[in-house]
């Protein structure tokens, strides 16, 4: 005879078995095997850590963290934009320094009808944030000619800038069209300009009406469209130009999910952009791109100011040596962190890849770093908008990822953001705490969360749990914007709310469980912590539930069930 707790089990097992559901006070399955490098992330020495990584360890069940890709020729045909979504986007760039706002425009729209199309495939709303880069006070190269990919420039070799607007697109050897139409009036002979973030020097020999004749001190390839900086030459150029401001006007009418700012050195700029945004369009997110040393200096003010930030390096390169560069992002990613701000990365993670079908092994390892070290998500550029594998790129750099994401000392991290939480606190973010230890004692799943504003899932993202946070809502804007923040994994719920609020709840998270088994990741058995409001409205999160997921039938039913004794 057993204890009368087994009696108990064995009954719950028989009910499980003619009913096909686990009941939450399930034992954990001790063969279970291990995943995410669960051997080394709780140990409390990092050469511990270090020491117990495993190569044989499975990766986890999703990708936790966050991929933005840039529209252009190679990705907007719906296919490949599906099978980008598939193989891990979350949000789409749109560069408003090349082409003119049409093209723009046109891009937002076939970007929304692919996603349209790919939610009718999956048979639900799949949301994609959809963000915008302003051009800013950048300066760069037009077009190359038709037919010519890139052009090498030699040292010794004597070329051409001009601002006049006929050259736009007709670049070659000999000749470049600059966008900045005061250039030839401020360079003098000597002053040196920097092409392609520092790789191509040109020493300025004199100026004449739009020309700016150089000679190519350190040469290299170039290709079209290449980031022009002058060194220690005062420009003049406003934060915001006249196309930023008509470029905002747009953006805003359009209702885009998030406003890249660049090149931000202090909060300034930001509290102009959300004046020009408006009081009515508030909910557009702004992310702060820092890409020069004055705004790495001016970091925690702009992070406070910034609803998230893009560290560009190779345009702080520029003014920065390159041994500084690491330290620099390094900084920048654990203020970020501890803020619970979003920070991407971006610059030539996956570069080879715009014209090879794998990165090399300093990119993949780089792009591996950069996850460990904390950053929440990677800017592809080239890679997706000109490259010849945008599907491809994605989904290397997702499996890069999710190998990158179970390497995460998660005992330092978990115990430094906890730490830094003094009370008092907000109730929900309480809340939010206990249910990332109830998942990591339970070694959950998922994290599945019924929110209304998004609150309590940036919350949870803020505490970078080690399973995905599958956050169900019933605005889509809500849902897009959470695409920003690590390990969300949000989901549009548009059935019509149940008369009776608490089941409303739990088929809310009923939704999210079963999408969970759709992308496989949440399987039977599997334990899940379910975070839900007691009532009504933003604000009230403060249910936690661990419970254990059912074969086929669904956790929520109309009744209780209960076991004889």
């Amino acid at each position: 005879m057993g204890s009368p707790f087994n009696n108990v089990l064995m009954k719950c097992r028989d009910f499980n078995q003619n009913n096909l559901m686990v009941m939450p006070w399930q034992r954990p399955d001790p063969f279970k095997p291990l995943k995410m490098q669960d051997s080394a992330c709780f140990k409390t020495h990092l050469l511990e850590h270090n020491a117990n990584l495993d190569i044989e360890s499975p990766k986890g069940p999703a990708l936790l963290s966050k991929i933005m890709c840039t529209l252009g020729e190679s990705c907007l045909d719906p296919q490949v934009f599906g099978r980008m979504m598939k193989n891990g986007m979350a949000i789409v760039r749109v560069d408003m320094s090349i082409g003119d706002q049409n093209n723009h425009l046109e891009q937002i729209r076939k970007a929304r009808e692919a996603v349209m199309e790919y939610s009718a495939a999956v048979q639900r709303v799949a949301p994609v944030a959809i963000a915008a880069e302003l051009k800013g006070p950048q300066i760069l190269t037009g077009g190359l000619e038709p037919g010519i990919d890139k052009v090498v420039l030699q040292e010794g070799d004597t070329i051409n800038l001009t601002t006049h607007p006929g050259f736009d697109v007709k670049g070659n050897k000999s000749c470049l069209y600059v966008d900045h139409k005061e250039l030839p009036y401020v360079l003098k002979p000597k002053d040196k300009v920097l092409l392609d973030y520092g790789r191509i020097t040109l020493s300025v020999r004199g100026c004449y009406d739009h020309e700016i004749v150089c000679e190519v001190v350190t040469g290299g390839a170039l290709q079209g469209y290449a980031d022009v900086t002058v060194i220690d030459v005062p420009l003049n150029i406003p934060y915001l130009t006249n196309k930023d401001k008509k470029d905002i006007e747009v953006l805003t009418a359009e209702q885009v999910d998030i406003i890249i700012v660049p090149h931000v050195e202090d909060r300034k700029c930001l509290e102009e952009v959300r004046k020009l945004i408006g009081v009515r369009n508030t909910g557009i997110q702004l992310m702060a791109k820092i890409d020069s040393k004055l705004g790495y200096k001016n970091f925690d003010a702009i992070l406070e100011s910034a609803d998230g930030v893009i560290i560009d390096r190779g345009k702080i390169s520029v003014e920065v040596s390159t041994e500084k560069v690491m330290q620099a992002q390094k900084t920048m990613v654990a203020k970020a962190n501890k803020a619970g701000k979003p920070v991407f990365g971006a610059c030539e993670y996956l570069n080879s890849m715009i014209v090879r079908n794998c990165p090399t092994f300093a990119e993949a390892t780089d792009a591996i770093n950069a996850i460990v070290e904390g950053i929440d998500g990677i800017v592809l550029k080239e890679e997706t908008a000109r490259g010849e594998y945008p599907a491809l790129a994605v989904r290397t750099l997702a499996t890069l990822a999710r190998e990158a994401e179970g390497q995460i000392w998660q005992h330092e991290i978990w115990k430094s953001l906890n730490e830094a939480a003094t009370p008092p606190i907000d109730p929900a973010h309480a809340v939010v705490i206990s249910a990332i230890e109830a998942a990591n004692k339970a070694h959950a799943t998922a994290i599945i969360l019924a929110t209304t504003s998004g609150t309590s899932a940036r919350y949870l993202a803020k505490y970078r749990p080690r399973c995905p946070v599958i956050a169900i809502t019933r605005y889509g804007s809500v849902a897009r914007k959470l695409h920003m923040f690590r390990a969300v994994w949000p989901l549009h719920y548009i059935v019509a709310p149940n008369p009776n609020w608490c089941l409303d709840v739990d088929l809310r998270l009923q939704f999210g469980i079963n999408a969970g088994k759709l992308e496989g990741i949440i399987k039977p058995g599997d334990p899940l912590v379910l975070v839900s409001g007691w009532r009504q409205g933003a604000g009230f999160t403060n249910n936690i539930r661990v419970v254990y997921a059912s074969d086929e039938e669904p956790w929520v039913l109309p009744y209780s069930p209960v076991v004889a004794p």
